[in-house]
């Protein structure tokens, strides 16, 4: 309603189709000869190559929003607004172009059309950032560690095992480090096999005897946003931030990941940044500042953080590999301001 009639006027020629299941009525009326309306396909991947462009006009949502993923993936140039490019890294202009209201998206559309220098670059930079940040080998990296850290217990409980192991003695089971306890060991093994209802109930078991085990409220804060109860997540994962030694476990970047799924951007970074105060020398810390810096734009201060997590863990892969990211983005941003300048 807003935006096409912007882009017709200067193409007139562009067709639309619009991609999605069960499109409303007020949608199926925008249907012409130009404006496909085709609903839910079985595969969207025929659509997108034979597109010159992925447009995601989203005005509200939460979490990474999967067209602009499966866009990215295929070397399609994405034009969505900052709701659409929420978590992906996007550096607008480099990756993608974000626009917020109609007339600056529908300029981003045109210069996506019209200039095949640009589409060529934003083609490469948007399928690289998918592939090195999202993609199935990245991911594949992330969910091993993750299994591995839940079936070996690799939790860095800080101050709270630092004492049990000292004696402290802290909830039931005397001098006893929580990560060695049956109930918690049995837990991990349960999740490590997928069964995520009886590795929550071991869980609950286990912190109802130990409530002082930081790990473990972070461990359960996560199963529980695996399930979607990002309520009861919440609940975990400030629980484990609440005790001593919970700001050297993840359930900072964890809780960060709650807030964002329920669009809290504004409580989430607040957090972020709370983290790298409290937890200075953990790498991640760092590692999750430079990821909002780079979501807001700020390429230098996300260096700067990545920079800090190397000096605290210097053979950090997820670090170098985020920096050399970082600076492949600053590269293609001045290739870009120069090819315009020129």
């Amino acid at each position: 309603k807003d935006i096409y009639p912007l882009i017709a006027r200067r193409h007139p020629e562009v067709e639309v189709s619009i991609l999605g299941q069960e499109p409303p009525v007020e949608v199926k009326a925008f249907s012409s000869r130009h404006v496909h309306v085709i609903g839910w396909v079985p595969d969207t991947a025929p659509y997108l190559n034979r597109a010159a462009v992925s447009i995601a006009p989203l005005r509200y949502g939460s979490g990474m929003k999967g067209k602009i993923g499966e866009a990215l993936s295929l070397g399609l140039p994405v034009v969505t607004t900052s709701v659409g490019a929420e978590g992906f890294g996007i550096v607008n202009g480099v990756h993608a172009l974000v626009a917020d209201t109609p007339g600056t998206f529908a300029d981003a559309v045109c210069r996506v059309i019209d200039d095949e220098a640009f589409w060529e670059r934003l083609s490469a930079a948007g399928k690289r950032l998918l592939e090195e940040r999202w993609g199935s080998a990245r991911m594949r990296e992330r969910l091993e560690t993750l299994l591995s850290e839940l079936l070996t217990g690799a939790r860095s409980a800080g101050d709270v095992a630092s004492s049990v192991r000292a004696g402290g003695g802290l909830g039931e089971g005397g001098g006893k480090d929580p990560e060695q306890a049956s109930g918690y060991q049995e837990a991990l093994e349960a999740a490590g096999s997928g069964e995520m209802d009886r590795a929550v109930q071991l869980l609950t078991a286990h912190l109802n005897e130990r409530p002082d085990h930081a790990g473990g409220w972070n461990d359960l804060g996560v199963l529980h946003y695996h399930k979607r109860e990002i309520d009861e997540a919440r609940k975990c994962l400030e629980t484990a931030l609440a005790l001593p030694g919970g700001w050297r476990t993840l359930a900072c970047e964890n809780l960060v990941e709650c807030l964002l799924a329920s669009n809290e951007r504004e409580r989430a970074e607040v957090l972020a940044e709370h983290w790298i105060e409290k937890g200075a020398d953990v790498p991640e810390a760092w590692l999750l500042w430079a990821r909002f810096k780079t979501d807001q734009g700020d390429l230098a201060e996300a260096r700067d953080a990545v920079h800090h997590a190397l000096s605290i863990d210097p053979a950090n892969e997820v670090a170098r590999a985020y920096l050399a990211e970082i600076d492949r983005a600053v590269a293609n941003a001045g290739a870009a301001s120069a090819a315009s300048d020129g």
